[in-house]
């Protein structure tokens, strides 16, 4: 992707799948003007930025609040170097360490709100499928998938910005699971990598998820029930979604390690061992559990809804 200036250098952009890795002189593309780093939790955790790595770099590190929006960077010895202040559709007010005003960045950074990139020529911002307009509060570009998140198509997360997170302009974080998984391929053929995932990003939606007020079964049935129900639609087939299903009894290490692997989902797991509980093994009624999930996912209820149904089989 590239980016022309009336004036100025204009500017090359190197993408490592959704992620800006390196931005280059467009006249010299050989010259790097800087590199990024990003984190595991999320698509859009910058860490780093690496300016000028082939002359003399400079390192400048990034924070984030809970929503992660970049809220200042930092030098190699923990000095702020610059402040960034959001109004809630991210409106931007940049400042210096000690909170004087700055009519622009100073760093040359252009990654803020929610992680995205902002355009200071056009006041806007790119969020891979759409620009976000910070004055307006929502998208200037109808929605890729329609209705898929609800049926105002130019709304930015369901005008729940303070809270809510879009990685790619295509809806909220709850639906961008699936948004994600669809790009990385659609329906039937996502690899082992992108089915672990869909599935840590759900993980992390959902692993609080507590049943409704009446439930008399465990929290523990309604949670693989509901993780099941959410995969096997997010990744748009049932295959693997059982076995995925159990990824919440793993530790992280176990999951990184699935998404190291990028095998296809048809392939086999390694051997799972869990600990025995009652007159059935944790794995064989948790995998009873995911099943119920499955067939949610088939009907046309809520995932919520289906999974804390009384007529809903649970397997305690």
């Amino acid at each position: 992707m590239k980016k022309d200036l009336d004036s100025g250098t204009d500017i090359l952009y190197i993408y490592d799948g959704w992620q800006c890795i390196e931005e280059r002189n467009a006249a010299t593309p050989s010259t790097v003007l800087r590199q990024y780093v990003y984190g595991s939790q999320y698509i859009d955790e910058v860490v780093c930025k690496i300016e000028d790595p082939g002359g003399t770099p400079g390192k400048l590190f990034y924070l984030h609040d809970c929503n992660y929006n970049v809220v200042a960077l930092t030098n190699t010895s923990g000095a702020v170097q610059e402040r960034y202040n959001y109004e809630p559709y991210g409106g931007l007010t940049i400042a210096d360490a000690s909170y004087g005003s700055r009519s622009a960045t100073a760093q040359n950074n252009s990654l803020t709100f929610q992680g995205q990139r902002y355009d200071a020529e056009s006041g806007l911002y790119y969020f891979r499928n759409r620009y976000l307009s910070p004055v307006l509060g929502r998208f200037l570009q109808r929605d890729p998938v329609v209705y898929g998140d609800g049926m105002n198509l130019y709304e930015f997360v369901g005008s729940r910005p303070i809270s809510e997170q879009d990685h790619l302009g295509l809806g909220i974080i709850r639906e961008i699971v699936i948004d994600y998984c669809m790009y990385l391929s659609p329906l039937s053929g996502l690899t082992r990598a992108a089915y672990y995932t869909c599935a840590g990003l759900l993980y992390g939606r959902y692993k609080d998820a507590q049943p409704p007020n009446g439930y008399t079964a465990r929290p523990d049935t309604y949670k693989h029930c509901l993780l099941s129900c959410k995969i096997a639609r997010t990744c748009g087939s049932l295959a693997g979604s059982a076995e995925i299903g159990l990824m919440k009894e793993f530790p992280v290490d176990w999951i990184r390690d699935r998404l190291r692997e990028g095998s296809e989902v048809g392939g086999s797991v390694p051997p799972i061992s869990v600990p025995s509980c009652g007159p059935k093994s944790c794995e064989m009624r948790d995998l009873e559990n995911d099943a119920e999930g499955l067939g949610c996912a088939l009907t046309s209820m809520e995932c919520e809804e289906c999974c804390a149904c009384p007529n809903t089989p649970k397997h305690d």
